[in-house]
């Protein structure tokens, strides 16, 4: 047997010793719980994307009234989503979570409607029935007869799926870990805040300042800057029925009000213009279309369900008013390696608008752009993106998306919010943009577009 010195003896114990405290080390930091006032972005750290919603299993589940669903195809797909872990029994971090998050469903209703829904799922569904879920969703008031407040579904299943959607999400992590966070009562203040349809997702605290969650979660869930309930109601409602003398709608309204050139509101007057290359390659100036009926859009293809509601509506209108030589449409794109006039030569052909069609597709610089859209066309500012909420390496700035409407003295007449999450706001942006086209061409009233698929004008 070999013989050892008492050096070597010490310097073994204190090397097991570093080891030791090396692994605890390691264990405490995967095995802690996020704690409310931590940062989840950056202990996050992934980019939770499209691809990460998609991930998500799609398992079975049961909700308080006993109705059936598939999470990801049923209940997330297409959907803006506040997803939180709860069990019946807790006593401790579900009540305030319960609380913020009713806090919350009520701000949401300003902004989002029902377009916004939460989804509370048990993590223990071998003691929580459908039925025990349901006495305890009555205990936090969810049921309203409110039309505008989202929908909030408390949901219980398997509990391997669940436990496979908490694996997925990032709240249970690896073997070492799995008996520290699969406990109930782990994460219970953590909310999963997404939208499929856009890819953004993120995850929040629900003991965070209230104010700070909000706005994030506007941002990360929001279909764009501009896409809000109260918002669409000023500026597509309220402007028109104040011009007209008559009370403001409460909603929005399903009959769009008769009108005249006259009692169109006069929002502004350009006193700069806009230059650009346009798809054939020809310098072109928007004072070139003086004496026209003119709409303009901001198109961002890098946004394809922003850019596919604002190109439906002026493909609609090109079809109705294209034939007309004072009538003219223009779609304005920051110049990029992506967006030059050669790429929107295809672009246009694309989506079948050909080069005769009274319709420009320009590129301009994105300083002069940005500048024209604020403070010309009374546009919302470009906003840049963070990084970590960009869907691709082009997606840089959050733009306002609406269509302004230019009279023949070049006057700001309208601003319209065609791209909306809800389809019948959208058809009805869509139509009052007609109406008033139409009136400023002093055309005879025309029968509602019956075949624009306003659903598809959804992100």
């Amino acid at each position: 047997m070999p013989s050892y010195s008492p050096l070597f003896f010490k310097r073994f114990q204190l090397l097991l010793g570093l080891i030791a405290l090396t692994a605890a080390m390691q264990h405490k930091m995967q095995a802690a719980p996020l704690a409310a006032g931590d940062d989840l972005q950056s202990e996050n750290q992934r980019l939770m994307r499209r691809g990460y919603g998609d991930k998500l299993p799609d398992i079975p589940l049961v909700d308080q009234h006993g109705r059936h669903f598939r999470l990801f195809s049923d209940l997330i797909k297409d959907k803006a989503v506040i997803i939180s872990f709860f069990y019946t029994n807790c006593e401790d971090a579900c009540p305030v979570t319960n609380s913020k998050l009713a806090q919350m469903r009520k701000e949401l209703k300003k902004s989002f409607g029902r377009s916004i829904q939460i989804l509370s799922i048990t993590v223990d569904s071998a003691r929580d029935t459908p039925e025990k879920i349901a006495r305890y969703a009555r205990m936090q008031k969810v049921e309203t007869s409110d039309p505008d407040m989202p929908d909030w579904k408390f949901l219980t299943g398997d509990a391997a799926d669940i436990l496979k959607v908490r694996e997925t999400i990032g709240l249970v992590s690896n073997d070492i870990t799995r008996k520290e966070d699969s406990k109930p009562s782990a994460h219970g203040t953590v909310l999963v805040v997404g939208n499929q349809s856009t890819g953004r997702w993120t995850l929040l605290s629900a003991t965070g300042p209230m104010e700070q969650n909000m706005e994030r979660l506007k941002r990360i869930a929001g279909w764009t800057q501009q896409v809000r309930y109260e918002e669409h109601r000023k500026s597509v409602l309220e402007t028109r029925s104040a011009a007209a003398g008559q009370p403001q709608a409460e909603a929005a309204a399903a009959v769009i009000p008769a009108g005249t050139a006259a009692t169109i509101p006069v929002l502004g007057k350009l006193t700069g213009d806009l230059t650009g290359v346009e798809r054939a390659g020809r310098g072109v100036r928007l004072s070139e279309l003086s004496g026209k009926v003119t709409v303009l859009s901001q198109l961002y293809t890098v946004c394809p369900h922003g850019s596919k509601a604002v190109i439906a509506a002026m493909r609609a209108l090109n079809e109705e008013f294209g034939g007309r030589a004072d009538f003219h449409q223009l779609s304005m794109s920051a110049a990029s390696e992506r967006e030059t006039p050669e790429y929107f030569r295809s672009y246009a052909e694309g989506i079948g608008v050909g080069t005769a069609a009274p319709w420009w597709f320009v590129t301009v610089e994105r300083p002069h752009l940005h500048a024209f859209a604020k403070d010309q066309l009374g546009l919302a500012p470009a906003r840049l993106i963070p990084e970590e909420e960009r869907l691709n390496t082009f997606d840089l700035y959050e733009n306002d998306l609406r269509l302004v409407l230019l009279d023949r003295q070049g006057q700001v007449r309208g601003r319209y919010q065609v791209f909306h999450p809800d389809p019948d706001i959208g058809a009805t942006a869509v139509e009052m943009l007609r109406r008033d086209v139409r009136h400023l061409l002093n055309e005879p009233a025309a029968a509602p577009l019956r075949n624009l698929d306003t659903a598809s004008l959804r992100p």
